[in-house]
């Protein structure tokens, strides 16, 4: 079944709208705007390993969400 790339990006950003806050910046920043880690961090105030840990958390959470709103359909 093809799905339009309107509808795959509501899909996404859907997904990370459900994001804990700090790991939707870190997402929207690293993804959306590619900051670098080094950038983030210095944004945030955290460091880069804090970025990288969110970062990876985030996209396993958006990858399980992304797949379920695709089982939905």
């Amino acid at each position: 079944k093809a799905i339009s790339g309107e509808t795959i990006e509501k899909m996404l950003l859907q997904a990370v709208n459900f994001l804990p806050e700090k790991q939707k910046i870190v997402f929207e920043l690293k993804y959306f705007q590619q900051k670098k880690y080094k950038e983030i961090a210095a944004i945030l105030e955290i460091s880069e390993g804090g970025c990288k840990a969110s970062y990876f958390h985030a996209v396993k959470k958006v990858e399980e969400n992304l797949k379920t709103q695709l089982n939905l359909l």
